[in-house]
């Protein structure tokens, strides 16, 4: 919360009732497996209870819960505050200037959104760390000593068990592999055989027109439509070439 008031340049300046003010956080931790959950603790307590905790606890899901230890205690919020300090604010972002600094009002729930942001840098931490461990990032590479390496063949199968997203690679399956290579193969088969199926029934349709156009409009058949108006006929071999009469030898005249 913050009170308004003016300087002699009649700016308006937000001022804090108090100096300083704190925000507390308790942070507690459970492991649950197989719908059994150990009783809340602190971090280094947790670590000490045998198996977390959890009198059932496989070595498998042991080497799991080891990794997600680990995880929890990278994403301390204390550990934020030691790297980022006071940039960690998100108040910073309503600052104005670099060297003479001035503020808009602060909102009087600023605390929800700071502890929102503090919330949130933890969750990015506890994302990230996992694939630390299967695969260390450049900084921990150029400093072998740092990397913890697994200890048990649990640990073992499980760092080769896990997957990262990355650009670098792109992950598919051998069927949908397959099943897209069939697709593509069938449809340039059908891009090459339906050009050939189409302008063959294309000439054969040419063709029937052709025949049709002779028979309608072709000099002998013209002559043979006049006679058969006169009543001179009968013709046959309409659908020849050229038509004749039934008596072969009969002469007319038009």
């Amino acid at each position: 919360m913050s009170v308004s008031g003016t300087d002699s340049s009649n700016y308006t300046l937000w001022q804090a009732p108090i100096g300083l003010s704190f925000i507390g956080c308790l942070e507690q931790y459970q492991v649950c497996a197989s719908e059994t959950c150990s009783q809340p603790s602190a971090l280094y307590q947790l670590a000490k209870s045998p198996n977390y905790g959890l009198p059932n606890l496989t070595q498998s899901r042991k080497a799991v819960a080891d990794v997600v230890w680990k995880t929890l205690w990278a994403g301390q919020i204390r550990h934020a505050l030691q790297i980022i300090g006071g940039q960690l604010l998100v108040a910073n972002e309503k600052v104005m200037g670099s060297l003479y600094k001035r503020s808009s009002k602060i909102p009087d729930n600023q605390w929800v959104t700071e502890t929102w942001n503090l919330a949130n840098i933890s969750l990015a931490i506890l994302q990230r760390r996992p694939g630390d461990y299967a695969s260390p990032a450049p900084l921990l590479q150029q400093n072998p000593s740092r990397i913890v390496r697994p200890d048990t063949k649990e640990a073992v199968d499980l760092c080769a068990q896990m997957r990262i997203r990355t650009a670098r690679y792109t992950s598919f399956r051998i069927v949908g592999l397959a099943m897209l290579a069939a697709a593509a193969a069938f449809a340039a088969a059908l891009n090459r055989v339906l050009p050939r199926l189409c302008s063959g029934r294309s000439k054969v349709e040419k063709r029937k027109g052709i025949v049709t156009d002779w028979s309608r409009y072709n000099f002998y058949h013209l002559v043979m439509a006049v006679s058969e108006a006169r009543g001179i006929g009968p013709w046959t071999r309409r659908d020849k070439d050229v038509p004749v009469m039934v008596d072969g030898g009969r002469e007319f005249r038009l």
